[in-house]
């Protein structure tokens, strides 16, 4: 991975996607601040950070497209209908998913994580990208692994030209089960080559002063992960939440050079 700034803040981004010129992807820090709606934050502040991203990023807010998470392994194919469903409030958010998935332009699916492993994936053949949410219960049931399968299933996807991003996530250094090991053996054992993962190996709890960390911090914001077929104002202020928080991880498929 590496590590630049957008505007004021610092982003990550993964060295494999960068390839890619018809898709654009993120990974934000503490610094765009809390962009989860259900952790007890303040509505305005979180709308204000969303928005803050959407103008440094030069993606239109009305192409966010947020999940309800819930730890589970559904995962919803996204479609021009859906752009902006949970970027104003937590209640409009597609219900019951941990992926989302889409083939079409300009929709920005967004994963919200602080510990749970946020996977992006991009097939560069049939031009498809997903963002998915894999927490300890989601891994345990093999959501990485549900993700290539609706690939093959839905865009007649060849797990081998699959390109993945594992995100910053609480490490085995610091939690019970090595949530990053585990994903990448469901990846694998699906078909998708071992070169084309990439794996960030950051570890959320020991890197508490850039990310959201459940674990590490108890009460937090939420950062966001972000995907979506191409599409991209900084100085988001972090703010106290109630409940664990979150950051972002996203991919977008693009429209020529509209980011």
């Amino acid at each position: 991975m590496i590590k630049k700034k957008i505007g004021k803040n610092n982003t990550y981004f993964f060295e494999n996607f960068l390839q890619y010129k018809d898709i654009f992807h993120f990974i934000s820090t503490k610094e765009w601040g809390n962009l989860g709606f259900h952790v007890g934050d303040d509505p305005k502040k979180v709308l204000e950070n969303r928005k803050n991203i959407s103008s440094s990023l030069k993606i239109p807010f009305s192409n966010f497209v947020f999940a309800n998470q819930v730890h589970g392994k559904n995962i919803a194919v996204i479609t021009a209908k859906e752009k902006g469903r949970g970027s104003i409030s937590q209640e409009d958010a597609i219900e019951s998913m941990d992926g989302l998935i889409t083939k079409e332009k300009n929709i920005c699916l967004m994963i919200l994580v602080a510990d749970c492993v946020p996977i992006l994936i991009f097939d560069p053949v049939k031009k498809v990208i997903a963002a998915i949410h894999a927490g300890r219960k989601g891994t345990s049931l093999q959501i990485a692994k549900e993700a290539v399968k609706t690939f093959k299933e839905k865009f007649k996807s060849n797990p081998k030209d699959l390109v993945i991003g594992l995100g910053p996530s609480i490490g085995p250094c610091h939690y019970e089960v090595d949530l990053w090991e585990e994903n990448k053996k469901q990846l694998i054992k699906s078909g998708v080559l071992a070169k084309n993962i990439e794996e960030s190996k950051i570890c959320t709890y020991c890197n508490k002063s850039e990310f959201f960390s459940a674990r590490g911090e108890g009460e937090t914001g939420l950062s966001v992960s972000q995907a979506s077929l191409l599409v991209d104002q900084s100085g988001a202020v972090g703010t106290r939440a109630l409940r664990a928080g979150r950051f972002a991880v996203g991919i977008i498929l693009k429209l020529e050079d509209n980011i």
